[in-house]
């Protein structure tokens, strides 16, 4: 059995094991997307699979504890789940959930802020229109890249 499998495996027992609010903090889902795109890439990389085995080693160590889930454990697995994403970031341009509507949103309101002042002289009125063309586009991108398989 793969690391891959292994690891789906404990993160869906942990899933059953733990209650709502707990498994909200960890957001396994999102683990369980980043081992889905690293098998999805094939590739053999030492520092994939070091990662990969930190996290299968965090994963079961959190299932063998019974639902008693320290605030280390999950400040050691969001450690290894942020320099794994940075890595598949970097070499394979993968991009987090959610990331090109915050960009474009915050881009929004310093832009429509601007226009509207200058354009409207209502610099409010230019924010909130900026915003919401920034949380159009961005939503659409964020789809597009799930869509093709990049997003985490």
């Amino acid at each position: 059995m793969s690391i891959h499998h292994e690891i789906i495996g404990d993160l869906n027992e942990l899933r059953r094991k733990l209650d709502y609010n707990t498994r909200k903090k960890l957001q396994l889902e999102v683990y369980a997307n980043i081992v889905a795109r690293t098998q999805n890439l094939n590739i053999d990389a030492p520092e994939y699979d070091d990662y990969l085995l930190q996290m299968g080693n965090l994963i079961k160590e959190l299932k063998e504890a019974d639902g008693g889930v320290k605030n280390e454990q999950i400040r050691s697995l969001k450690k290894v789940r942020n320099d794994l994403v940075t890595v598949l970031s970097k070499e394979h341009n993968f991009v987090k959930k959610g990331k090109y509507m915050t960009i474009l949103a915050i881009g929004g309101v310093f832009v429509g802020g601007i226009l509207g002042f200058l354009v409207l002289d209502y610099p409010l009125l230019g924010a909130l229109l900026g915003t919401i063309v920034g949380i159009g586009i961005g939503s659409k991108l964020d789809n597009l890249a799930k869509e093709d398989g990049i997003q985490i």
